[in-house]
């Protein structure tokens, strides 16, 4: 059932005495909620291990709203058993900024990107990867044979999936007509085309987190290729910011390539200033699965 963007009001209104209020201060990063519209714009989500961005859901209810002094460490999560969106840090348009915020979702507007989401324009569906085994497989289109299941709600999958048991192909998110459709079922039809496998890019953390006095040293990350074929590495960086000032930086000892298996290290270092969170991503730009992959990275100063 859709809550009305005036339920959502009422809830940050009474949760004023018990949330942290900033006004306009350093806050490097946040989801946004407009409450005209009931719309959450979400940075980064975190859905069964994958990174979705720039998701656009409307907000059912608030299940607890916990009061800090500083976002929790981490990026948004979402729980497909409960269906609860866990929010570090959220700011109301034109209003306050609340922290370590949980809601449940009430629709799906946009799913963002996780290196987009198939396309389908009637006749022929353009997939981006789809994991068939131990293999994945990137820009395969095909046509549809059959719809087993209509889905809906926040992606279940952090991407397409085949079953050569079944012949179910389980759709992640697709955009149609300008509307995206998730969670969806179909049996293919033909294969028009495969672009080939994909390499697998894993990081060694979920993310990285300083907590320091004064200082903070850098914390290493191993970039591993863990598919079949040559990983190709155009750009190692990182974002994140405070006004123009840089909280994060990198250095590596990774070659331009890497095969299958092989694994290389990412040195990050958090620059930020005392008493002031600071989040950003570590971004690796390459001709894997998911590229640009990116590590969510949490930084204090005591």
């Amino acid at each position: 059932m859709k809550i009305r963007s005036r339920s959502f009001r009422h809830h940050a209104r009474s949760l004023t005495a018990t949330l942290l209020f900033l006004a306009s201060s350093g806050v490097a990063w946040a989801d946004t909620y407009d409450p005209g519209t009931n719309k959450l714009t979400i940075r980064t989500v975190i859905i069964g291990g994958a990174s979705f961005s720039n998701m656009v859901v409307t907000i059912g209810s608030i299940v607890s709203a916990p009061s800090g002094t500083a976002p929790n460490a981490g990026e948004d999560a979402y729980d497909t058993a409960s269906h609860h969106l866990t929010i570090p840090q959220v700011t109301v348009l034109g209003g306050n900024t609340y922290y370590n915020v949980v809601v449940t979702v009430a629709n799906l507007v946009s799913s963002g990107t996780l290196s987009g989401s198939d396309s389908f324009d009637g006749t022929q569906l353009t997939i981006p990867y789809v994991q068939v085994g131990s293999n994945v497989y990137f820009h395969v289109v095909i046509t549809v044979g059959s719809v087993v299941s209509h889905g809906s709600g926040m992606p279940q999958n952090p991407r397409d999936v085949f079953d050569p048991s079944t012949h179910h192909l389980s759709i992640a998110s697709v955009l149609y007509g300008g509307i995206t459709y998730t969670n969806l079922v179909i049996i293919p039809g033909t294969i028009k085309s495969v672009g080939g496998l994909s390499p697998q890019v894993t990081f060694s953390a979920s993310s990285l987190s300083f907590s320091c006095l004064t200082y903070c040293t850098p914390r290493t990350v191993a970039l591993i290729n863990a598919g079949a074929t040559i990983l190709i590495i155009s750009e190692i960086t990182t974002s994140g910011k405070i006004g123009n000032y840089s909280l994060f930086s990198e250095s590596n000892n990774c070659p331009g390539s890497l095969g299958a298996g092989e694994s290389c290290a990412i040195a990050v270092k958090y620059m930020g200033p005392a008493q002031v969170a600071g989040t950003g991503d570590l971004i690796v730009t390459d001709n894997g699965a998911g590229s640009p992959q990116m590590l969510p990275l949490h930084g204090y100063i005591y």
